[in-house]
């Protein structure tokens, strides 16, 4: 009978201890739970700290970017045309917008994953506040670097709008001096016979007596259809197919600014040695050959 109650004492003293080890572990279950779930709260709760930090440097170098463009704008010392340094100042403040609005969604976070892990951190909460802080002052520095940029941009852009108007005025210039001095160098001359240069409406016959002695001289108001158009800055020398005796030019040009040499027996170069004296006079060089 003894035997019978210690054996019962001992089974009841088992299950308790059964009961007891269960409950621990499940206590360590928990424990291991609440354990990993803080390590991943701090986990996340440092890479958005560390995201934040990182965005307000890069606000900060582009702030600083923005800073020395414009001072080199307002000292002219920039190297952009107008439009690649206005959209570029445009990009940056963008980029910074870009920031400033991810800053303020992460530190939300921050707040958010605060809560949910039902922690009330005194040091997180003033961590976040001074986080709020630091990007509220960016943002009123931004607003400060935005408005000079706008102005900067304004600035630019009408410097764009003159320079273009002054470069259409430059081209509608260079193209009147270009059109001047092209008339200005521009000449005609004409090789042929006396038949083919009075067929045309160039010569005439005129003076003499009874018909004799009459001279070829050039119409007073010729022909000029058929005369080659030359540049006079680089046309400085004409091909005559006759030798020296054998032609004659009828158009009046200084006779010291152009000099006759003969190449071969057959073909003679007029060369134009005072391209200014030579043409003073007239624009139209006439040679006749002779027949």
């Amino acid at each position: 009978m003894k035997r019978l109650i210690i054996l019962i004492f001992i089974a009841l003293l088992a299950g308790c201890n059964a009961e007891k080890i269960e409950k621990l572990e499940q206590q360590v279950t928990t424990l291991d739970s609440i354990r990993t779930s803080q390590q991943k709260y701090l986990e996340d709760v440092t890479q958005t700290i560390t995201e934040i930090h990182e965005n307000l440097e890069a606000i900060r170098q582009k702030q600083g970017v923005l800073s020395r463009v414009s001072s080199d704008v307002e000292a002219g010392e920039v190297r952009r045309d107008a439009k690649s340094l206005a959209d570029y100042l445009k990009e940056n403040i963008s980029s910074i917008d870009t920031y400033l609005d991810d800053n303020r969604q992460k530190i939300d976070e921050l707040q958010a994953q605060m809560r949910a892990s039902r922690t009330d951190s005194k040091n997180l909460n003033k961590l976040i506040e001074a986080l709020r802080a630091t990007l509220s002052e960016r943002e009123h520095e931004v607003d400060s670097l935005k408005r000079e940029i706008v102005r900067l941009v304004g600035t630019i852009e009408g410097l764009e709008v003159r320079v273009a108007e002054q470069s259409q005025l430059i081209d509608e210039q260079s193209e009147i001096l270009e059109t001047q001095s092209s008339a200005l160098n521009t000449a005609y001359f004409i090789l042929a016979t006396e038949d083919d240069l009075t067929a045309q409406g160039i010569t005439e016959r005129k003076g003499g007596v009874i018909g004799l002695g009459r001279k070829l001289v050039l119409k007073q108001d010729f022909n000029t259809a058929n005369f080659e158009k030359i540049d006079t800055r680089k046309t400085l020398s004409f091909a005559i197919a006759r030798p020296k005796d054998n032609f004659e030019i009828l158009s009046p040009h200084a006779s010291d600014s152009y000099q006759l040499m003969e190449k071969g027996d057959e073909e003679t170069i007029l060369q134009v040695v005072n391209p200014k004296l030579f043409w003073e006079k007239t624009k139209y060089l006439v040679i006749w050959l002779y027949d």
